[in-house]
Parts: C-alpha cells; sequence; structure tokens
C-alpha cells in the first residue's frame, strides 16, 4: 500500500470509531478479509471503517457508569495519588476490569502519597456513578470509588520495578532544582504535573506553552536519542530488543498517557521497520500506529492529549520540509530559525482547531515562544 493509502485507512478509522455504528463484527471482519485478500487498498480501508464503526459501538454499549453500592475489595491503583485541599484522588480499576476515580476525603489508615501506580489496596468504602464526559469516556472511568479505611497495600509487582526505580531517580534528582522548579521538571519530564499550581499553568497556557507542562510524544524522541549511543555497540536484534524494553519502561513510568502510547508506538513499528530491511516513512509509521491504537481503543479519539498528538505530529511530517524551503528563501533567514519555526507553525496550524473548540482563543504569542523555549525544553 502507499503511503496515502495508510493514511486515508488511518483518517477511515478514526472516523468509523467516532461514528460508531453497530454491526455484526464478522461480516466486518469478512470485509478486510476480502480487501487483504484481493489486495484491493478502498475495499481494504471501508472494512477497517467497518470495523472500527463497529468496535466503537461495542464500546459505548459496555460504558455504563456504576450504580451507587457499598463496596469491600480490591482496587488496583494506576496513577499516583493526588493529594489536595479536600483529600486524595487517583485513577484505579476494579477486579472486575471497571475503571473507576479513587477519592480518599480526610484519614483512611494509611498514607496514600507513597502509594503509587501498579498496588493493589484492600479497601472498604462504596461507589458512586459518575457524569460522563468525553475526557472520562477516554479514560474509561464509569465511576467514584470513595475509600473510608485502607486494610492493606500490596507489594509492588516485579514488572513495574524499573518505571518506578526511574520515577524515583527523576524525582531525587528534582530535589537540586528550586522549590518552584520542582514541579515544571516532573512534568515535562515523566508527567508528574500533581505539585504544579495554578498560577505555573496559568502562565504557560497564556503563553501557549501549556504542553511544556506534561510528558509528549518528543519525549519518546528524546529518550531514544539519549541511550543512541549505547544500543549502537548492541546488535540488530540486541538492539530492537533493547528500544522496545526501554519503550515499554518508560510508557509505564509515565503512567501510559496517549500521547506517549501514540509516540512509543510509532517508534516501535519505525524500530521494527529498519531491523526488518523495510523501507517506511514517518507519516506511515504514525498512520499505521494511529491505525492500530484506535481499533484497540476506540474511546482514544475522544482524548483531547491524544487528539493534539496525532495533528501535532501530522503537520510536522506533512508540512514542516516544505515550509523549512520557503522560510529558508527569505532574505537573511537563518536555516536553525527557518527549521524551528516551520516545525512550530507546522505544529500549531495542524492543532489549531482542536485548541479552539477546546480551550479557546489561542495567543498570538504561542509561535515565538515556542520556538525560544523548544531548545530549553529538549
Amino acid at each position: 500500500m502507499k503511503d496515502w493509502h495508510v493514511a486515508a485507512l488511518a483518517a477511515a478509522v478514526w472516523t468509523g470509531a467516532l461514528t460508531a455504528r453497530s454491526a455484526p463484527l464478522v461480516v466486518l471482519g469478512l470485509a478486510l478479509v476480502i480487501g487483504v485478500v484481493a489486495r484491493r487498498p478502498e475495499v481494504l480501508i471501508v472494512g477497517c471503517f467497518l470495523l472500527a464503526s463497529g468496535l466503537g459501538a461495542r464500546s459505548n454499549h459496555d460504558y455504563r457508569p456504576l450504580q451507587p453500592a457499598r463496596f469491600d475489595g480490591q482496587v488496583r491503583v494506576l496513577t499516583d495519588f493526588e493529594l489536595g485541599s479536600f483529600g486524595a484522588r487517583a485513577e484505579g480499576r476494579l477486579a472486575d476490569g471497571k475503571r473507576v476515580v479513587i477519592v480518599a476525603n480526610g484519614a483512611v489508615g494509611y498514607d496514600l502519597a507513597s502509594v503509587t501506580g501498579g498496588r493493589d489496596l484492600t479497601v472498604t468504602g462504596s461507589v458512586a456513578p459518575i457524569v460522563a464526559s468525553d475526557w472520562q469516556r477516554s479514560r474509561h472511568l464509569v465511576g467514584q470509588l470513595h475509600i473510608e479505611m485502607v486494610e492493606r497495600v500490596s507489594p509492588i509487582r516485579w514488572w513495574h520495578l524499573p518505571s518506578d526505580a526511574l520515577r524515583r531517580r527523576v524525582g531525587a534528582g528534582s530535589q537540586l532544582l528550586a522549590e518552584d522548579a520542582r514541579p515544571l521538571y516532573l512534568g515535562l519530564v515523566i508527567g508528574d504535573d500533581r505539585s504544579q499550581t495554578l498560577a505555573q499553568q496559568a502562565r504557560f497556557r497564556t503563553a501557549g506553552l501549556s504542553h511544556l507542562l506534561a510528558v509528549s510524544g518528543q519525549n519518546v524522541a528524546f529518550v531514544l536519542a539519549i541511550v543512541r549511543p549505547l544500543l549502537a555497540r548492541l546488535g540488530a536484534t540486541a538492539r530492537l530488543l533493547a528500544i522496545v524494553a526501554l519503550l515499554l519502561v518508560f510508557a509505564v513510568a509515565t503512567r501510559l498517557e496517549p500521547s506517549v502510547i501514540r509516540a512509543t508506538v510509532t517508534a516501535g513499528i519505525a524500530t521494527f521497520a529498519a531491523f526488518s530491511g523495510r523501507q517506511s516513512t514517518g507519516l506511515r509509521n504514525l498512520a499505521i500506529a494511529v491505525s492500530g491504537l484506535v481499533l484497540i481503543d476506540p474511546f482514544l479519539v475522544h482524548s483531547v492529549g491524544f487528539q493534539l498528538s496525532v495533528l501535532a505530529s501530522t503537520g510536522i511530517l506533512v508540512s514542516s520540509v516544505r515550509l523549512t524551503n520557503s522560510l529558508a528563501s527569505l532574505p537573511h533567514m537563518p536555516q536553525w530559525l527557518a527549521e524551528a519555526g516551520a516545525v512550530t507553525l507546522s505544529a500549531q496550524l495542524f492543532v489549531l482547531p482542536v485548541l479552539l473548540a477546546t480551550f479557546g482563543p489561542v495567543s498570538l504569542v504561542s509561535l515565538p515562544a515556542n520556538i525560544l523555549a523548544g531548545w530549553a525544553a529538549g
């Protein structure tokens, strides 16, 4: 398939997940098989659209808010607890797989600040429904679990040890910084924005730099750039396995944020293409990653972070090179400024519709601010 076929397939999958119309999955699967066997891209694209639509409809059907009830049992903590004036909050998963917001107001018999993602809590309390929104739907949150007492906290599981160690080391390193700089550093490196003040968030949002306050896809590129000299010493197979392991650890360490998931899967596809000797462009890798992720989880299309990540990456891949050449042709335009301006402008133009629809007016200072702050963030 050509690159534009793969891009059209990703657009079809995205549109199908948004429309979400019920249909027998057997029929949808048959359409896919016909497209693959007949080697007809247009049939495959239509089949993927129908499949994404059917999977989206099934996800909508299964998304049901919890009913009020008492709760005695285990809940797995998925994110670190965020401490506030009125208690602590985190996301968790019940034994039946349903995701909830864990809320603890007052003393619960345990210091929740020390509970990291991946641990199981044995608690008593109650569950209540939640008012569904696009954000909560994108996180698969169906209710609230109000904790009254924590009976037991399980040890951290072995597969969480590398990511937990990474977060602890980054947290320890942040102690060298000034107190007001630590939350910015933790948010930028591992997506831990719990301690950022409203004033900090407001200043960055006004300047169009709010994406720097949380982990994003560019972090994955930075991580791979840091370890590249070490990976170069490994053989091809060992390098592939090392990159996959590194991407998994970093994704878990950042608590599986949608933008990081998009970036890690895209990087994994690009790495596998290089390992297998296949030629693959950035746009093709991105389209394959988006198609696969949305088919696995149709609710990702409701995540603003995922939308911005996909659109910004698409803008950079589609228009940054041409825009760089256009800017570089201007009199007295340095090459480095043309490249930085082109990448920033390409990303900003593509995410602008989502920013306007979600957050309102966008400051004109965001373009020069991103050019000046981009290198510093790196």
